[in-house]
């Protein structure tokens, strides 16, 4: 119950510190959420990086 007052305390000093910020530190926010974009343009380039590194290791020597 003690460390739960703490943490309440803790977030309401925040609140006052930063009141755009009040609602987000709780709900486990981590900035907006990315498109779908990235995720294919990481994929490709990892794609792109295994068909390299296979040509260089196997294919070359």
């Amino acid at each position: 119950m003690e460390l739960a007052n703490g943490v309440e305390l803790r977030e309401r000093r925040l609140a006052e510190r930063e009141p755009g910020l009040a609602g987000a530190a709780g709900a486990g926010s981590r900035g907006p959420p990315l498109s779908g974009t990235s995720y294919w343009l990481d994929l490709w380039l990892m794609a792109a990086f295994n068909l390299a590194l296979f040509v260089f290791v196997y294919l070359l020597p």
